[in-house]
This record gives structure tokens, sequence and C-alpha cells, in this order.
């Protein structure tokens, strides 16, 4: 339901949030390309995210400042 990030795991049957990495989405281009409220058909995609590694974002670890995406 939120715009501003999503969360990716190791697989797409990943439903462990301990196993997952949360990532702040930004404003701009790669929020409207990523978040999957407005393109649900990403869930379970594979994505390549370029980005800073931080210890908490969401509570669990996460990435952020994201600046370059690929989708597989």
């Amino acid at each position: 339901s939120s715009r501003t990030n999503i969360l990716i795991g190791p697989r797409s049957s990943t439903s462990d949030k301990s196993s997952c990495l949360s990532v702040q989405l930004p404003a701009g281009d790669i929020r409207d390309d990523l978040n999957l409220v407005d393109n649900p058909g990403l869930l379970g995609r594979k994505i390549c995210l370029r980005g800073d590694i931080v210890d908490a974002y969401y509570g669990i670890p996460g990435m952020k400042n994201i600046t370059e995406y690929e989708l597989q």
C-alpha cells in the first residue's frame, strides 16, 4: 500500500522479512517505476539496485539513496 518503499529478498517465494532488505524508493522516476502500488506486475521479478546499504530501514537492514536499477 506504499509507494515509497519495497522489500527485496533472495527468492521470489521468501516470506520471512528477516531474510529481506527494505528499500527506500526516492521520489521521481525510480519510485514511479518500482513501487508495487502502481506496478503490481513487478512482484516477484528480479531486480538489480545500486544504492547505499544501511543498518536499518523500517527496522531491518535496508537500502537508501538508490541511483540506478535494472529489471531482469
